[in-house]
This record gives structure tokens, sequence and C-alpha cells, in this order.
């Protein structure tokens, strides 16, 4: 397993990166959510479809929370873009040991109120038709080992072109009220019924 390392120089040209690829690639970009600090480290959850999403968590985290920025993913896609390593990223396997231990790194990293953790329920990309979203075991399983207190972020990054060539893309996100040690099913109800609010709420723009 891959622990996540943080380096002032990538973190500072992640975050520019970030920046310059939304301007590029975005026609406009809208956040839809309430600023809310809770004042307590977040566990980040966001539909999975694209290379981008990582990125898209990044930007918001920079315009609301400004937290910092840790994520998952697959260890041998960070395997193969180790400079993600010193900007936060660590590693997830299908090995049961590492599985674990990924687990509880998480854990590790949401002690600190300062922190943000994002991980995608699914835990692999998935195709933006897919619905309902199905959350694996990962997300309950964190939450049972942090002894802080952690808020769960529900992000939907939801996408329109429409007649241009750049598409416009749309975070929604919310911070849901499900207690303190929610699990798998409860939150994935939750997430299900946020995500569908917000496509109805982009049938309507």
């Amino acid at each position: 397993m891959i622990e996540a390392r943080q380096n002032k120089v990538y973190l500072g040209f992640f975050s520019w990166y970030s920046q310059q690829l939304m301007k590029r690639h975005f026609k406009s970009v809208q956040i839809h959510g309430s600023l809310v600090d809770p004042g307590s480290a977040l566990l980040v959850t966001s539909n999975h479809f694209s290379w981008w999403d990582g990125f898209l968590v990044q930007y918001l985290n920079q315009k609301r929370f400004r937290k910092d920025f840790y994520f998952m993913m697959l260890e041998q896609q960070l395997k193969k873009r180790m400079f993600l390593n010193k900007c936060g990223g660590f590693s997830v396997s299908d090995h049961p040991k590492e599985l674990l231990r990924s687990i509880q790194h998480a854990a590790d990293l949401l002690q600190d109120p300062r922190n943000m953790v994002l991980i995608f329920p699914q835990g692999r990309i998935e195709t933006k038709y897919r619905y309902p979203i199905k959350f694996e075991r990962g997300i309950e399983e964190i939450l049972k080992r942090t002894s802080a207190e952690v808020r769960l972020v529900f992000i939907a990054n939801l996408i329109d072109y429409f007649s241009h060539r750049k598409p416009s893309l749309n975070i929604y996100y919310e911070l849901p009220e499900l207690g303190s040690k929610p699990g798998r099913d409860e939150i994935e109800v939750a997430y299900n019924e946020f995500f569908m609010k917000c496509v109805e709420n982009q049938k309507e723009s």
C-alpha cells in the first residue's frame, strides 16, 4: 500500500494545474451548495465517470472548503502517476490485507480536522448513465475506524454540452445529516436521493 505524501511544490502545481484545466476545458463552471465549514475533517464521495473527477473535487475544495486534500486511487493507476502521491494520493487494491491498510490510512487522515479525504463509492470509473450508484463497503469501514468527528460530503458532477463545443460543468455538494456512524446502505440511499435531486435540477435549468 502506498501512503499519501504531500510536497508543497507538487501541491502548489497541482492546485494551479487544476485551475488551468477548468478554465481551458469547460465553457462555464457553476457550484451549487451552501458554504458550510463544519470545523471537522471531511470524507467526500462523488460520482466517478471520468478522468476529471479528482480534479473537479480539488477545484471545489479550493473554492469552498480549503482543506488539505487527500484521495484514494487504484494502486496500478497511482504507480503510473507517482507525482499524484506527492499531491495527497494513496493507493487501494483488491488484496484483503492491503485494502484494510488503505481503509485504516484514510481513517488516520480523518483524525485531523484540517483534512479532506476523497473516495469514490463504486471503486472504479463507470459510465455516467449507470444508476443507482452502488457503494462498496469502504466508506462504512473508514467511518467505523475514526474516533474524531467526521462529516460526509456528497458531490455530484454533471456536464452538458448543448450547442457548444465545450461543456458546462455543474458541481453540486451537500453535507447530509446522517449521524456519526452511518452504514453503507444508509449512505447509498441518501447519496442516490441527492444525486437524483441534482439531475432534476439540471433538467429545470
